[in-house]
């Protein structure tokens, strides 16, 4: 039998794949699996301890790479399946298409070690290391953008703080505390105990202010209003034709709007739709029915549905939320602003006429070709106010805030659908990415996804409702909000962490160099 201390050596003595596999682990568990979303604070351990050993530039970018790619491969491993179902490819090639992606990802930790490498000669690594995680996962441009902090939305006390920072600023603790229990592993000195101390103190700032914000906004007096939500889940296969109605239903009555009548006997004030396109313009018929529908149940409602409006160009397609109000009246629209990448737009290649053909029919009928909506929305429900977002658009932290602080809402809607992705735990990190923006906002937000996993978030993060996956159903929830909601910090000023982060980056990269290391 094999000691372990000899398991031990053979591992550091392969620590240039071992130390990439236990981070890229560690960062993928905390991220698909919210129970272990704890290993989020240890993952980078191996890493940070490994680019200690490195030699220079070039061996910390390889080090960098490994483990991007490992991390990506584990955490983003959901983008086999969907190129599976997008191509209808067999796993090898889905997985051989998926890993240039991943390369491409893996250019993030690229950056980190570079400047890790350089922190370690200006004395300055407890707080490079971190600030280099923040700014590379903020800006680095990803199709899929993904920031460490968002897995940690079950440890409530941690995420207060992000209605100040934003969720870099979690990521920054998160690289700070991985950082600190590196150093001890190593039992390396830092000349400077201030830095240390200084280190310890913002930390207990982060927590304290946690725990004080949590205790006030689980507060009853917190949310001063209630409003009954009826939340609608499909579970719509992936397909890129229009939908057909389940035996028994029709497009003009589908199953969500039999749900919707139950939920509107229930007491529901508000129905939301899941995304997923019903035709609703499309098909006059199945646009008259919806509003007579509504008008009958004299309850609200939300839906998505393409939009084709006539253009410079022949039409122009949006993804579009529409609000009935209690008389069947469209009352509210809005036109997702921020678009996917490869499918919805293709960034930069309309100057590249050659190159776009070649994209295009690849693509075939899977890209969308939606053009932009002209900015946020603000839907009245009475009293209150809604800010409708679509699906993508909540993992983008910034544009949120902005929509929210352009809006007034009280409340932050998203109807998402995530067929695409096949079983994979994509809807665990996408509402993981919710109950972030929630925090930063100070808002209770409303998901609504086709196959699930929605749910309702209180604005202290807590889940008052998470669905199940995989299935047809409805749900009335009763979602506490604030008549008058505070504006966080994050919310008016969202780049001031980034941009603070930026400053001081450069500052202690450029400082004189304290320490010769050979490169």
């Amino acid at each position: 039998m094999t000691r372990p201390s000899v398991l031990l050596h053979r591992a550091a003595a392969h620590w240039w794949l071992t130390f990439p596999l236990l981070t890229a682990l560690g960062c993928a568990l905390s991220s698909l699996f919210p129970s272990l979303h704890l290993l989020g604070w240890v993952a980078l351990v191996p890493f940070y301890v490994g680019l200690q050993r490195c030699r220079g530039y070039r061996q910390s970018a390889w080090f960098g790479f490994i483990t991007g790619l490992l991390t990506f491969g584990l955490s983003t491993y959901w983008m086999a399946e969907f190129i599976t179902l997008f191509k209808n490819y067999r796993l090898v090639s889905a997985v051989a298409m998926a890993s240039v992606y991943w390369c491409y990802c893996a250019l993030i930790f690229v950056v980190v070690a570079i400047v890790t490498h350089r922190a370690r000669q200006t004395r300055c690594e407890l707080w490079l290391f971190p600030l280099a995680l923040a700014l590379v996962f903020a800006w680095f441009p990803v199709l899929f953008p993904w920031q460490l902090g968002n897995g940690q939305h079950p440890f409530l006390v941690a995420i207060q703080g992000v209605d100040i920072t934003g969720v870099s600023g979690l990521d920054f603790i998160i690289g700070l505390v991985n950082v600190l229990l590196a150093q001890g592993f190593m039992r390396k000195r830092i000349r400077a105990g201030w830095q240390r101390r200084l280190a310890y103190g913002l930390l207990l700032g982060w927590f304290g202010y946690g725990a004080v914000q949590l205790h006030f906004w689980q507060k009853p007096q917190a949310a001063n209003a209630v409003l009954a939500v009826g939340l609608v889940q499909a579970n719509g296969p992936p397909s890129l034709n229009p939908p057909i109605a389940p035996k028994g239903y029709s497009l003009s009555y589908p199953p969500e709007m039999a749900l919707t009548e139950q939920l509107a006997q229930q007491g529901a004030a508000l129905v939301v739709w899941p995304e997923y396109d019903r035709q609703y313009y499309n098909l006059p018929a199945v646009k008259l029915a919806y509003q007579r529908q509504v008008a009958a149940l004299a309850t609200p409602m939300m839906l998505q549905s393409v939009e084709k409006t006539p253009g410079p160009d022949g039409y122009q397609k949006f993804s579009t939320i529409t609000l009935l109000d209690a008389q069947g009246q469209e009352t509210g629209k809005y036109q997702k602003v921020q678009r996917i990448a490869v499918a919805e737009y293709l960034p930069g290649l309309d100057q590249l006429p050659g190159v776009k053909a070649v994209v295009l029919n690849y693509l075939g009928d899977f890209f969308g070709d939606y053009q932009p909506g002209p900015g946020p929305a603000r839907f009245q429900l009475g009293p209150l106010a809604l800010t409708p977002l679509i699906c993508y658009e909540v993992i983008l932290p910034r544009f949120v805030a902005r929509s929210v602080a352009a809006s007034g809402g009280n409340i932050i809607t998203v109807q998402s659908n995530n067929s695409w992705f096949g079983d994979s735990r994509v809807p665990y990190q996408h509402m993981g990415a919710s109950v972030l923006r929630s925090v930063e906002n100070r808002r209770p937000l409303i998901h609504a996804m086709n196959n699930g996993l929605g749910g309702v978030v209180a604005a202290s993060g807590q889940i008052l409702l998470q669905t199940s996956a995989k299935e047809i159903a409805g749900y009335l929830v009763e979602v506490p909000y604030s008549a008058n909601p505070p504006t966080t910090i994050y919310q008016r000023w969202p780049w001031l962490t980034l941009g603070i982060f930026s400053i001081v980056s450069i500052v202690l990269l450029f400082r004189r160099r304290s320490v010769a290391i050979s490169v």
